[in-house]
This record gives structure tokens, C-alpha cells and sequence, in this order.
């Protein structure tokens, strides 16, 4: 019964994954404004769903790595509150993230103004080993993210991390550290615009908590190219840590030693469904 569950959950997933990467091509191909018809039933899902979207298609290739793929989808309510969806290939791993900022307005502190936003993030790592139970397959994801803009070209983001996994495999003793497993990470942020539609950025990520328990990497870059039009956002990066899912920073800067060079090109389609 169970490898009868596992080949229909396989086969739902699949087919899920299908669908989104249906919907991202054809959005590509469609207008972007999405209106109803005068169905009542279809004005009033409408009315609930609509709003600013994006789809994200990623994947990444280097040395050691294996297809790696992820799809997500965004719900817009403004610029730092949104609900994603989340899907990837490594460890078939689904997440679901929400944003919101914590002040209605800008903090001022000393003269200066910064933007605090919150994200939280649970995901559920399908493929992953089991020991104790299916709890295991979960980790958990909460960031603060400060952003302050140094002129109208350069914007410095401060990111506070703190990763907490159901089950991890460490150097220290299960009795002595006990399950579940939790790290802190830092990370800052340089973004630079260099006109309307094209801006690069600097990320750097450091580990800051229980650095002896794993033989993982300590600290992490990426350096990223973006494109925007109107629409579409196109980018690619180059970093030695994954990026497809909100807690791969774990697996690749907390758990295991896998310092090797990451490619990274996304596509994101931006849409309206409107009323």
C-alpha cells in the first residue's frame, strides 16, 4: 500500500509540475491581463484570485549537480507582502513562503530609513530519509529583511536567517544535541542599478551559530545579473550554494561540504487577473 501511495503521489507531482511549466510557456505566449467573462461563478473566483502574479522557472547546472529544477508561484499584495508556492526536484522538495512587512511605513532610526519585512517559510522534503517519522522530511525557514537604500542606484539589505530541520545528520552526538536541529545564518546584500531594467547584486551569507557541529561550508556568495522588462525578469548568477529552495542555504552551508560552482538561470512572468 505504501509503494502504491508513493507511485500515485509521483505521478501527481509530475503531472503538477507539468502544468506549471504549461502555464509558464503559455504565459509567454498570452496577454498579460487575464479578464472574466459574465459567468457569475467564474467573476466570483475572479474577485478572490485577482491580483499581480509572477511564475518563476529556475534551474541550476555545475559540477555534481543533477538537473536540478524548481517552479514557483507568487501572489503580489505589495512589494514585501506575498504567499509563494514552491517546487523542486531536489529531495522533491514543496514549500509554501509568506511575506509581510512589520511597519506600515519606514523605520527611522538615527535619521536613517529602513524597510523591515518578514518571511517565513515550511517545507517538506518528500525524498528525504526517514528515521523517526514523516516529521523528519520537514525544516522550517525564518528571515527578517532590512533594506536600506544608500541613493537612488544602490540598495544594502541586511538578512538575519534562522533554519530549524526536524532531522539532521551532524557530528555531535543525537544524545548529546538531541533532534530537532536549528543554525543561525547572516547575510547582506548589495544591489546596484545600472539603468531601468538591468541591476546586479552581491550576496554574501555566513554561518553564525554551531559551526562545529557540521562539515559543511561557513559562508556563501552570489553574484547575480537581472533583466526586467515590463513583464518578464531574466536572470542569471554564479555561486557556491543553491538557491532553489528557501532552505537549501542548509543543506549546502550548514550540513554538507559542497563548495562547487552553481549556475543559476530563472525566467519570471509577471500577470494581472483582473475583475
Amino acid at each position: 500500500m505504501f509503494i502504491y501511495n508513493k507511485l500515485i503521489t509521483n505521478k501527481l507531482i509530475i503531472s503538477l509540475r507539468r502544468l506549471t511549466l504549461s502555464l509558464l510557456i503559455a504565459l509567454l505566449i498570452i496577454p498579460l491581463k487575464v479578464q472574466a467573462t459574465d459567468n457569475v461563478y467564474l467573476n466570483q473566483l475572479m474577485t478572490v484570485f485577482s491580483g499581480q502574479y509572477s511564475i518563476q522557472a529556475s534551474s541550476e547546472f555545475g559540477k555534481g549537480l543533477k538537473n536540478l529544477s524548481g517552479f514557483s508561484l507568487v501572489k503580489h499584495f505589495s512589494n514585501f507582502r506575498f504567499i509563494e508556492l514552491n517546487q523542486t526536484n531536489y529531495l522533491n522538495s514543496h514549500g509554501l513562503t509568506i511575506g509581510t512587512n512589520l511597519f506600515k511605513e519606514k523605520l527611522n532610526l538615527i535619521g536613517y530609513e529602513f524597510d523591515v519585512s518578514y518571511e517565513g517559510s515550511i517545507i517538506r522534503e518528500s525524498d528525504k530519509e526517514v528515521i523517526f517519522d514523516s516529521k523528519d522530511m520537514l525544516s522550517f525557514v525564518n528571515q527578517i529583511v532590512i533594506n536600506y537604500d544608500l541613493s537612488e542606484s544602490i540598495e544594502f539589505k541586511i538578512t538575519p536567517k534562522f533554519l530549524h530541520q526536524n532531522l539532521a545528520d551532524t557530528k555531535r552526538d543525537p544524545e548529546e544535541k538531541g533532534y530537532p536541529w536549528d543554525m543561525w545564518f547572516l547575510g547582506t546584500t548589495i544591489n546596484y542599478k545600472i539603468s531601468d531594467s538591468i541591476n546586479t547584486s552581491l550576496e554574501i551569507f555566513n554561518q553564525t551559530s554551531d559551526n562545529n557541529i557540521s562539515t559543511g561550508m561557513k559562508s556563501g556568495y552570489d553574484i547575480g545579473l537581472r533583466y526586467t522588462t515590463n513583464s518578464r525578469t531574466y536572470l542569471i548568477s554564479y555561486s557556491n550554494f543553491s538557491k532553489l529552495s528557501k532552505n537549501s542555504i542548509l543543506n549546502n552551508l550548514g550540513l554538507y561540504d559542497n563548495d562547487q560552482p552553481v549556475f543559476r538561470v530563472q525566467l519570471a512572468q509577471n500577470f494581472t487577473l483582473k475583475k
